[in-house]
């Protein structure tokens, strides 16, 4: 096996990752929000190659926030309302967890 291979088997080894919102409650129930791995490409569109703006975390939801059939919880709209409008602090955990690498724990779990 080729390292490559070995990168890309991990990668896809880590499956989709989730979790609830509770603070966005939809029909009663916390939002759940979905998400694949990050890759660097991805950071890189994200960061712009700097170092990480506050608005940063709207645009990790936009990129990668997904709903539980793979479809995009936030379009561009939605991502500047994300960015004005929303409380931060939420934004931010969400953010944070979808930019977080797994632990071997988590992968453990799966």
């Amino acid at each position: 096996m080729k390292a490559i291979e070995a990168a890309l088997a991990y990668t896809s080894g880590l499956g989709i990752r989730s979790m609830e919102v509770p603070e966005w409650p939809i029909d009663g129930r916390p939002l759940k929000v979905f998400w694949k791995p990050m890759t660097l490409e991805e950071r890189e569109l994200i960061f712009k190659g700097g170092d990480m703006k506050l608005t940063d975390y709207a645009e990790v939801l936009f990129r990668k926030a997904l709903d539980a059939d793979g479809t995009k919880l936030f379009d561009l709209d939605d991502k500047i309302k994300l960015a004005k409008f929303v409380e931060s602090g939420v934004v931010q955990r969400i953010a944070l967890e979808i930019l977080r690498s797994p632990k071997i724990e988590d992968l453990e779990k799966n």
